[in-house]
């Protein structure tokens, strides 16, 4: 099977094969690949028999109904309430430990006042050291020592309470998040699969979990603490110089300006710089998936330069981020030399009226403040735009479309269903999405339990399609399917489809042991195990191997062949003993001695269930009570083998002739 989009390398598949190469020019790539990469271009952008649609992207500011479903997952507002009141507590702890400092020094050894009533008084002249003497004299030094060592404890306790706190719930959301994200793509429709890639799936679970578990938890934990602290430090100022109000007035207005035209840009291109991953991811596997075509059809410059293509835009996203983050760190550096100016103008001109200590705190308040808000509010753009990816999972952890529900209590069958197999089919038709035309066009038809129905037709029939309807992996355009009396479209998925046994034309196994692909939910006993693999003509394949049944099975079933691979699925529906077995062209991929042993054991062990069996080769389906041909979608003819060989006209009988089968004769000495 090719692991890529072959609808997107048309144009490559229609290239003339003795074209003449021109190595000299364009990189050694021919005239006519770049024709028809060019065309390809035009057609990606028309958007005309494309699959897969562009990648859906949020636009604006980031949805509060996305921050409200990330507190809520992170532990919920009381969880949120206690962390933000221990930032706060820090915070004011911080500023409390600067100013009590500050008191600290300007009472000196406790005789400031006397010193300064005897200057007055005797015209003394007294250096700020002379004035203040030596704070370690001070009788109250116990005091000043207690209260400044029990903030600093303080502040370590909310220190690690916030730490913790913000870095442990943050992380308990993502995996929440992650949980739910899982468990909505677990329940998706096909039709999702259909549309979406691999590679869009892949990303949100490594890049944007990624941003989520490393780099939100950071950036959120400073944030609320460097604006707290920013906050505090410019009241504080305030404070001690009410003047430094008015150029603050401004300032802000200006700050909060650029911020704006700072988020609008970097939040943008953060997205453009998600979406834009998807296709490198997608790209990267399907090509290794298809490396071997790649190679066979002499396509790896091809592939290579659309890896250079979608590199160059991702790079060239991720570019313009960085950039307008230096852009943005320019002008805020710029603004905070203002502050730090006026600040320093005020001190001046209002020299005597706060004392030295303050006129100190104040000036190195702000000038911590203004190094460190152009750091900070590039760290909110950071943080915002990190979000984006929050903003990402919390899409597909919520708004994509759902199965039917797994179970149903109100319509739940009776014990035992289906208990004969009988199935009915009333005017079905089917379309895969509601833009797609129909795939079935009305077919009706009633099985009876324990018949043998061979289903054939020619490519695009809708033979696989009739199949998944009674899987339910689309659901019905209209009529109905009956099994046993029961609708199967008002029953849970999982209650219809754990009574239904399915071999597929590509053998599903999992990394494990032959038990566990076997019997994965433990169901059995080893002696019905081995029974059943007895039946399915398995039982000396296994007992060659090394661990016997507990001997492990490679990723995909890479250590068995795919005969045995198809036997193993074989051997699971014998444990299950279902009453309806489908069969969708599970022979198609095997050797005939293979496809001799799955048909002998069907009639042997199957003798009492409905089978429906999707034909590859005719010979398989020859013996079989009836045959379902199918065209275009459209039940065609539906009768024994012998009757449609009799039937002149019959579709069955021109591709049986086709075989060089032509009488009924011939054809029984098939089986």
């Amino acid at each position: 099977m090719i692991g890529f989009d072959s609808t997107r390398d048309k144009s490559e598949t229609e290239e003339d094969s003795g074209e003449k190469k021109d190595e000299s020019v364009n990189d050694g790539i021919p005239a006519v690949k770049l024709r028809n990469v060019k065309k390809e271009e035009n057609e990606d952008k028309e958007g005309r028999g494309k699959l897969t649609t562009e990648e859906s992207r949020a636009t604006g500011s980031v949805s509060g109904k996305v921050y409200l479903t990330f507190i809520k997952e992170s532990g919920g507002w009381c969880i949120a309430s206690i962390i933000f009141l221990a930032i706060i507590i820090f915070t004011l702890t911080r500023m409390f430990n600067a100013i009590w400092l500050q008191h600290w020094l300007d009472q000196g050894d406790g005789s400031v006042a006397e010193r300064l009533d005897n200057a007055t008084e005797y015209n003394l002249t007294l250096s700020d050291d002379e004035l203040k003497g030596d704070i370690s004299q001070n009788p109250m030094l116990w005091m000043y020592q207690l209260v400044y060592g029990l903030s600093f404890i303080l502040l370590l306790f909310t220190g690690v309470i916030k730490g913790i706190g913000v870095t442990f719930r943050v992380l308990a959301g993502a995996s929440k998040l992650h949980n739910k994200m899982f468990e909505s793509i677990l329940r998706a429709p096909m039709s999702f699969f259909d549309t979406t890639p691999s590679g869009r799936i892949l990303n949100r679970f490594s890049r944007d979990l990624d941003e989520l578990d490393v780099r939100v938890p950071f950036f959120l934990e400073f944030l609320l603490q460097g604006l707290l602290f920013v906050f505090g430090q410019i009241i504080l100022v305030c404070f001690i110089y009410v003047w430094f109000v008015l150029p603050l007035v401004v300032i802000v207005i200006l700050f909060i300006v650029v911020d704006v035209f700072l988020n609008a840009g970097v939040r943008e291109l953060k997205r453009l710089d998600n979406t834009l991953k998807s296709p490198v991811t997608q790209h990267i596997g399907s090509s290794i998936s298809g490396l071997s075509v790649i190679r066979a059809f002499d396509k790896e410059r091809l592939f290579i330069n659309r890896m250079y293509k979608l590199l160059d835009k991702h790079s060239s996203s991720l570019l313009v981020f960085r950039l307008s983050n230096r852009w943005f760190t320019y002008r805020m550096d710029f603004m905070a030399i203002c502050v730090t100016v006026a600040v320093t103008v005020i001190c001046v001109f209002t020299k005597g009226l706060v004392s030295t200590a303050l006129a100190g705190l104040a000036l190195s308040t702000v000038n911590g403040v203004c190094v460190f808000i152009p750091f900070l509010m590039r760290m909110k753009s950071e943080f915002q735009s990190r979000v984006t990816s929050v903003e990402r999972i919390v899409e597909y952890a919520y708004d994509l479309p759902s199965e039917a529900p797994r179970e149903i209590p109100s319509s739940q069958p009776a014990e035992g269903w289906p208990s004969s197999g009988t199935l009915e089919l009333k005017d079905v038709k089917l379309r895969y999405r509601p833009d797609l035309p129909l795939v079935l066009h009305g077919i009706s038809a009633s099985i009876k339990d324990g018949e043998k129905i061979g289903i054939v037709g020619r490519t695009g029939a809708g033979k696989s399609s009739l199949i998944s309807t009674l899987l339910r992996m689309s659901e019905l355009d209209s009529g109905s399917v009956i099994v046993d009396g029961v609708d199967i479209s008002k029953i849970g998925l999982h209650t219809l489809r754990s009574n239904i046994s399915v071999i597929p034309q590509d053998p599903v196994l999992f990394q494990g042991s032959i038990r566990y692909n076997l019997d994965p939910f433990e169901e059995h006993s080893d002696d019905a195990v081995w029974q059943a693999l007895e039946r399915s003509h398995l039982k000396d394949v296994v007992t060659k191997q090394e661990h016997s049944l507990h001997s492990k099975v490679e990723a995909a079933g890479e250590n068995f062949s795919v005969g045995e691979r198809q036997l193993i699925c074989l051997t699971r529906a014998l444990l299950r003993n279902s009453k309806i077995l489908l069969l969708d062209e599970a022979t198609a991929s095997v050797d005939i001695e293979t496809d001799h042993l799955i048909q002998t054991t069907i009639k042997e062990a199957f003798v009492s269930s409905t089978v429906l069996t999707i034909a590859h080769r005719l010979n398989t389906v020859a013996n079989y009570d009836r045959i379902m041909v199918l065209d275009a979608g459209r039940l065609s003819e539906f009768d024994s083998p012998e009757n449609l060989m009799r039937t002149e006209g019959s579709l069955f009988k021109e591709m049986m002739q086709a075989m060089g089968v032509n009488t009924v004769e011939q054809m029984k000495a098939l089986t």
